[in-house]
């Protein structure tokens, strides 16, 4: 069994194309042995941080290369758009599995061999920085072991202290200021169930339509006392047994949004259209939005998500 990481940078996720990153993720070759996403975070992508990960670019055969791995990680530490961001975020994913190095290279490609096949071939780009021609790379997966390893320990073990929850990573208006409110959302066990499930790339791309802001993510596993606690309103309800059978004891995806309006914005698009599209029953509806102010207070509390340790 190997462990690999994915980083999905500020790039990708102000151009709303995380969900179409991770949905590609999905799509490994031998799905009778899928790879297993075991760990999620969103970061500061703080200077320090990005020239850390250049540094940690000790496969490569060619100088030139490690200068323009290098160029590209300050690159995307420096170029946000400060009327709206105040800080550049990164989504960081650890995927476990065998061959997960070799498997995820293959299926992340090469920026310069354009292919809708490839992370890279579909969604990275180049453009020109005083007459040079810089890579701009949506996401990028470690070459071999000793980058999969030295990526693993400075961004999960380092620079932890930099994962979600982020705070004051957004610009808002003065006059959105009294409307910023944050919504917990759980991609459900079911769209972690088949191989070759987009689902959980799907659900992000379409909340990605508010227009709100993943601030925290984490991959959980939870008991039942735990989901028993997350959805004690629906106690003696018809449903709750199964309901807590089925949410515990299996992975789920738990995002933190923010935004104007953000927990009934993204509840309303859960409602009409994630689970329009996606249900297979009342249980298996894909998705998780706090309904209340007070759902998301205690959801919030069940997740945790400032405990996010890589085991």
């Amino acid at each position: 069994m190997e462990r690999t990481v994915v980083n999905i940078y500020h790039s990708a996720l102000e151009r709303s194309i995380t969900g179409g990153i991770l949905g590609m993720l999905r799509f490994m070759e031998n799905p009778d042995d899928p790879l297993v996403m075991i760990a999620a975070d969103i970061y500061n992508l703080t200077p320090e941080l990005s020239k850390g990960l250049a540094e940690t670019l000790t496969e490569k055969k060619e100088v030139e290369n490690e200068i323009q791995e290098e160029e590209k990680r300050e690159l995307l530490a420096r170029e946000i758009d400060q009327t709206k961001y105040r800080y550049p975020r990164m989504l960081s994913v650890v995927i476990e599995g065998n061959n997960a190095i070799d498997r995820v290279k293959g299926i992340m490609g090469k920026v310069d061999v354009r292919s809708g096949t490839t992370i890279l071939g579909r969604f990275g780009f180049f453009h020109k920085i005083d007459g040079k021609s810089i890579c701009e790379f949506p996401a990028s997966c470690p070459d071999g072991k000793t980058e999969a390893e030295d990526q693993i320990e400075l961004i999960w073990k380092k620079h932890k202290n930099l994962g979600g929850p982020l705070k004051d990573s957004i610009n808002y208006s003065p006059n959105d200021q009294d409307m910023i409110d944050s919504t917990v959302v759980l991609v459900k066990p079911n769209a972690f169930e088949r191989a070759y499930d987009p689902r959980p790339g799907g659900v992000i791309d379409m909340i990605a339509r508010t227009g709100m802001y993943i601030i925290s993510a984490k991959v959980i596993v939870p008991t039942e006392e735990e989901m028993m606690e997350f959805y004690s309103p629906h106690i003696g309800k018809e449903f709750f047994p199964g309901l807590i059978s089925f949410m515990s004891r299996k992975p789920s995806l738990a995002l933190l949004y923010e935004g104007v309006n953000a927990r009934t914005e993204i509840r309303q698009t859960a409602i009409s259209l994630v689970r329009l599209v996606y249900t297979d029953d009342i249980t298996k509806n894909t998705i998780h939005t706090s309904d209340t102010p007070e759902d998301f207070i205690r959801e919030k509390g069940v997740i945790n998500f400032s405990q996010n340790p890589l085991k």
